[in-house]
């Protein structure tokens, strides 16, 4: 048997190709794929394959007999990689906070057999990467810098309220695509809590890293992802002096919302304008509280160990219902036409946490209304729900296990593999300048 694994050292986000070559026609081989996360978890997955009549496996273009997942994908052995039993749950997403890169150890069976061992190295930024932790007042945050004096693009990302660390290794795939990358840490947060954060340190951040000796200061984008989409949309359309080359908006809002903490939150703003609070659209409580009521009593009864995803508490409801209240809903609203960018959108359609499909479609006709001047694009992903990552990493975003609570994100592993490979391409050809 001779065996194909290329490139054997190669971006997280890369395809591969394996291919298994002088086989037996009709042969069953067993793949398996092992690693091992940030927090220590083993993680892993089989697919078995049967060769063709001409004795050979190409993992990209054939379907699995059985195995972790079904279908033809390149990478599905990856994304389809759960925690080894007794090890993890469904609620562990994979961890690569801190990571530079997996090993990832490959191997092939047949007939109890082993034919093939192999360690892939798959890296999230290689050594032609720097990263910098940024820790002055208002401008904290981490930058990944490319190792060259070529002027380059940047992007500044405002992450989502688990903060920087769960968007860096984002950053550090797009700084290894060309970029000047900075993930934009929450001004003034105190212990994880958004309650009326001023969004100039937002503003402050994007200026500092437009001066930044090597960027090209006209060349300068910014995504927003999930509660740091809204940050960002606010804070571009209350100062449209910062005109970017491109927005990119992940799981926005279409609103400010009520400011999110610890326990019960407060009736206050998340974000704050020159010390006022910015209008806000408050949570409808009452589908909040029956949502976390229910969720508790669920898990009181073991149904959380059984069914995860069932027991989870979706919060989508609770936006949702928040916009009957249209007077505030209309106060809230970003006001979104004053941005002097294009302005990419995505959202998933499974989304349980907010209703970020229905969000957009809101700023789409906002900005048709007051006859926006620059282009829009929604893409909503059917099977996602509202995490969206890259290729080539386990696919188990689709609840989370927060201290007081389980949080459905909503969505399917295959569906989220599929969205997340679509939309990284979409968003690495529309970074493109």
């Amino acid at each position: 048997m001779k065996v194909i694994v290329e490139p054997k050292y190669s971006r997280v986000d890369q395809n591969l190709t394996i291919l298994l070559t002088e086989l037996l026609p009709s042969q069953n081989v067993t793949l398996s794929v092992s690693t091992q996360d940030a927090k220590g978890l083993f993680w892993s997955a089989t697919a078995t394959f049967k060769a063709d009549k001409t004795g050979t496996i190409n993992v990209a273009s054939q379907a699995p007999i059985k195995g972790s997942y079904q279908g033809k994908h390149a990478l599905g052995l990856f994304w389809s990689m759960k925690p080894n039993e007794g090890k993890g749950s469904f609620s562990q997403p994979f961890a690569l906070q801190g990571l530079k890169k997996l090993s990832i150890q490959m191997s092939a069976k047949s007939n109890n057999q082993v034919l093939f061992e192999e360690t892939l190295e798959r890296y999230l930024y290689s050594d032609k990467i720097e990263r910098r932790e940024i820790k002055e007042p208002q401008l904290s945050g981490t930058l990944f810098l490319p190792k060259t004096e070529t002027p380059l693009p940047a992007i500044a990302i405002i992450p989502g309220s688990r903060g920087v660390s769960v968007v860096e290794p984002m950053a550090a795939l797009l700084a290894e695509q060309g970029y000047i990358v900075k993930v934009i840490a929450y001004p003034n947060q105190h212990e994880g809590e958004i309650y009326e954060l001023p969004i100039e340190g937002f503003k402050r951040s994007i200026l500092w890293l437009s001066e930044h000796p090597q960027v090209l200061a006209n060349k300068i984008m910014a995504i927003g992802i999930s509660k740091g989409a809204e940050a960002l949309l606010t804070t571009l359309a209350y100062f449209p002096e910062l005109k970017l080359e491109k927005v990119i908006a992940i799981s926005p809002s279409s609103v400010v919302w009520q400011g999110l903490g610890k326990g019960r939150p407060k009736f206050c703003s998340s974000w704050s304008l020159f010390n006022e609070p910015v209008a806000y659209l408050p949570m409808h409580q009452k589908t909040a509280f029956r949502s976390v009521l229910i969720s508790k009593l669920l898990s009181k009864l073991a149904i959380d160990k059984i069914f995860p995803s069932f027991s989870a508490v979706k919060f989508v409801k609770t936006y949702r219902k928040a916009f009957k209240n249209k007077r505030a809903a209309e106060e809230a609203a970003i006001p979104i036409e004053k941005i002097r960018a294009p302005l990419l959108l995505i959202s998933g359609a499974e989304d349980k946490l907010w209703p970020a499909s229905m969000m957009c479609e809101q700023i789409k006709t906002r900005l048709k209304a007051k006859q926006f001047n620059y282009p829009i694009e929604h893409i909503n992903y059917f099977q996602a729900g509202h995490v969206f990552m890259f290729p080539g990493i386990p696919s188990m975003m689709q609840i989370i296990k927060l201290p007081v609570l389980t949080l459905a994100l909503g969505g399917n592993r295959k569906g989220a593999a599929m969205a997340w490979q679509a939309y990284w391409q979409k968003l690495l050809n529309y970074l493109q300048v």
